[in-house]
C-alpha cells in the first residue's frame, strides 16, 4: 500500500505524478519485490498502471483496474492493449491473476467466496444487486475456463 499526499489532490494530473513517485520510491527500496498496481476507473489510474508498466514490468507485474465508470467494451480492448486488465468484480480480479501466476485457482476460489459474502452482506436495490451478480456470474465463469483450460 503506497500512501499519498493532502498536497498532491488537487488535479488528477498531481494525484497521478504522486503515485508514479511512490512507485518508483518502492521499487529503489525493494528491487527484488513484485508490484501488482490496483486501482479504478474513476481517476488516472489505469494511465499510472500502464505507465509504470512501461517503466519497470519486471517491477510492475500486472495492473488492474476496477471498472467503478461502467467502461464498454472498446474502453476495456483500450486498456488491455496497455497491459492494464478492467475488472468488475474481485473475483474477475483474481481470475487475472490466475492467468498472470500470482495466485493458484483455490486462491481465487476463496476470492469468489469472499466477494459471495460480501455481496450478501451489503443492502443494495435490486437492480444493483442484478447487475452485480451478473458480473460475479461472468468472473466466475472466467475463472471456471482458466482452471479447465
Amino acid at each position: 500500500m503506497l500512501g499519498g499526499s493532502f498536497l498532491n489532490l488537487h488535479t488528477k494530473a498531481a494525484i497521478a505524478e504522486r503515485k508514479i513517485q511512490n512507485m518508483e520510491r518502492d521499487r529503489l527500496l525493494f528491487p527484488e519485490c513484485r508490484m501488482v498496481f490496483i486501482g479504478d476507473s474513476g481517476q488516472a489510474d489505469g494511465d499510472v498502471g500502464a505507465q509504470m508498466h512501461e517503466r519497470d514490468p519486471g517491477h510492475i507485474v500486472g495492473t488492474l483496474l476496477h471498472n467503478v465508470t461502467d467502461l464498454d467494451e472498446a474502453d476495456r480492448r483500450s486498456w488491455a492493449d496497455r497491459g492494464v486488465h478492467v475488472f468488475d468484480t474481485y473475483a474477475g480480479a483474481a481470475a487475472h491473476a490466475v492467468r498472470l501466476g500470482l495466485i493458484r485457482a483455490d486462491q481465487a476460489q476463496d476470492v469468489v467466496e469472499a466477494v459471495r459474502t460480501g455481496l450478501s452482506a451489503v443492502d443494495l436495490t435490486e437492480q444493483q444487486r442484478a447487475r452485480l451478480e451478473s458480473d460475479l456470474a461472468a468472473d466466475v465463469a472466467e475463472l471456471a475456463d482458466l482452471t479447465t483450460a
